[in-house]
């Protein structure tokens, strides 16, 4: 038995047994001996300093004398779906193992009113001590108030660059990232037989003609990932935008020849394309990453198949990448905020994040220390290869995307409406762009 392998062992041996011995015992800590390959009960005593130095820089347990000052209730909030609210359920019962005078209360707010209700509770002193949410969700809770930097910052030198960039405003870093995530081609194998999965816009456009029908959501970021074929670059060397003059128009004419294939589903409702891809009405689906579990979950592992977005003039796709993160929010309370910041410390711990990825299989680990078998880890495998093309937009620039990508959305509507022809909506585009990464004058 390795190393890593015989750690795990003895933590998951002791709690076991603490969980089974008398209270007295339970509050003590188990030593656990390798005595002729078999592990024996110990009297109750702290590990050596070496033996915890060498556990907790393998990453293979927390800590092994948690926090004795820790005590107390917070809230965290969220607006996941619920095999990631399992997950999370999973996570907070380890926490409160290892903490038996902590409670987390976890409460579920749904997405599209979370920030809002987290907003109007910070202003009445009731906010949650911790969100989990979308990184883009971040930057409305900072020019809010309703959040705090991490102090001291917390090392994540292992850690994506896309992901930090996406915790990080102003020289400081405002969440804990805990998964990162993207667009794929979702499939079922089932309905493909023997054929491959598409691996061109070529293929994927001669298949439906044959039958195999493709769902494409329809809205200017969730096919974002096209404008990649026909742009060298999405950003220049200083963040700023840098799209080819015409990339957007061309990725626009091949939408719309698209949408008057048979079989080619371009559709504003995603929500009706996940449903038909669950009732196997599609064969493919361009689907978020965060629905990877929900899909496989209704389809089953034989008939799921994930795949890498396909290639177009020998480009790959640049399909939008996004961080989910763990932010700290404003509380009065230092105990609150303490075990806040201890179990957000916990939740990207790598043995923690393994877990999640057993569990879910649908998210990159953002530490780039937690090696992942492919063999074993194909969904995570492939996610990872797509997002070295994958297009992630910092903080510090997510306002200047945000200025534009409404407007840009109405475009998008024009063009599919057959109200605006794909040139005239590049060169919008672009004027867009221009004016909203122009500096903006000071206020007076």
């Amino acid at each position: 038995m390795d190393k890593l392998a015989w750690l795990r062992t003895i933590y998951q041996e002791g709690r076991r047994r603490c969980r089974l011995a008398p209270k007295s015992a339970a509050l003590g800590l188990l030593s656990l001996a390798m005595t002729g390959g078999l592990l024996v009960l110990g009297i109750p005593k702290l590990p050596s300093l070496e033996d915890r130095i060498n556990y907790e820089i393998e990453g293979a347990l927390p800590s092994l004398v948690p926090d004795s000052n820790l005590r107390g209730k917070i809230l965290i909030w969220h607006g996941e779906r619920i095999q990631a609210f399992n997950s999370i359920r999973r996570l907070v019962g380890a926490y409160e193992d290892l903490h038996p005078r902590v409670k987390i209360v976890l409460e579920t707010i749904p997405e599209n009113r979370l920030i809002k209700t987290i907003i109007e509770n910070t202003r009445g002193g009731l906010a949650p001590n911790l969100t989990l949410t979308n990184y883009a969700s971040l930057l409305d809770l900072i020019e809010a108030d309703a959040v705090s930097p991490i102090t001291p910052p917390p090392q994540f030198e292992n850690y994506l660059p896309a992901a930090l960039s996406q915790v990080t405003y102003r020289g400081k870093i405002y969440g804990f990232p805990v998964a990162v995530l993207t667009q794929v081609l979702c499939y079922n194998r089932a309905k493909l037989g023997e054929k491959l999965p598409a691996a061109t816009l070529d293929e994927l456009s001669l298949q439906a003609g044959q039958g195999y029908s493709v769902g494409i959501p329809s809205s200017f970021l969730n096919t974002f990932w096209g404008l990649s074929y026909f742009t060298p670059h999405i950003f220049d060397a200083g963040g700023d935008f840098a799209i080819r003059r015409g990339a957007w128009s061309l990725w626009l004419s091949w939408l719309l020849r698209a949408k008057t294939q048979p079989n080619v589903f371009l559709e504003a409702d995603e929500s009706a394309l996940l449903q038909a891809f669950r009732e196997r009405r599609l064969t493919y689906l361009i689907c978020d990453a965060s629905y990877i579990a929900e899909l496989q979950q209704s389809l089953g592992k034989q008939e799921f198949g994930i795949a890498l977005l396909p290639r177009h003039l020998g480009r790959q796709a640049g399909p939008l990448l996004y961080t989910k993160v763990l932010a700290v929010g404003k509380t009065p309370n230092a105990q609150q905020e303490k075990i806040a910041l201890d179990f957000a410390q916990f939740a990207v711990n790598p043995e923690q994040v393994r877990q999640r990825v057993q569990e879910l299989e649908g998210f990159i680990p953002p530490d780039l220390k937690l090696k992942l078998n492919a063999n074993l880890y194909a969904t995570e495998a492939i996610l990872m290869r797509q997002s070295q093309s994958a297009i992630a937009i910092p903080l510090e620039k997510l306002g200047t995307t945000l200025g534009f990508s409404e407007e840009a959305e109405l475009l998008y509507q024009q063009v599919i409406a057959g109200s605006l022809s794909p040139r005239q909506a590049g060169e919008t585009l672009r004027n867009l762009i221009l004016q909203h990464s122009q500096p903006q004058p000071p206020s007076p």
